[in-house]
């Protein structure tokens, strides 16, 4: 099975998440079934972990709205030097 990362402003659970983010999900939820292994970075909300597991992905969550360019990138780029993964998936929108 395949290994995914996507990086996006928000997962499904943020206050904020619109359509971008169902689209989103729809798509990760159906892969993670599938049997393979789905990671989700995006960015923290007031009240949220900075890591949870559901619908079957894992949901890394660092910095926020304001500074998501700079620290999603910065922390995509550490986190795959130890975590490699065959696809990696952009959908900032």
């Amino acid at each position: 099975m395949a290994k995914f990362l996507a990086v996006n402003w928000r997962d499904l659970r943020n206050p904020d998440a619109g359509g971008a983010e169902v689209h989103l999900h729809e798509i990760l939820t159906r892969l993670a079934a599938k049997g393979h292994e789905v990671t989700l970075l995006t960015t923290g909300y007031a009240g949220a972990r900075s890591e949870e597991e559901y619908d079957g992905m894992r949901v890394l969550r660092r910095g926020s709205w304001y500074n998501a360019n700079f620290v999603l990138a910065r922390y995509a780029r550490s986190w795959l030097k130890n975590n490699p993964v065959d696809l990696v998936i952009e959908d900032i929108n």
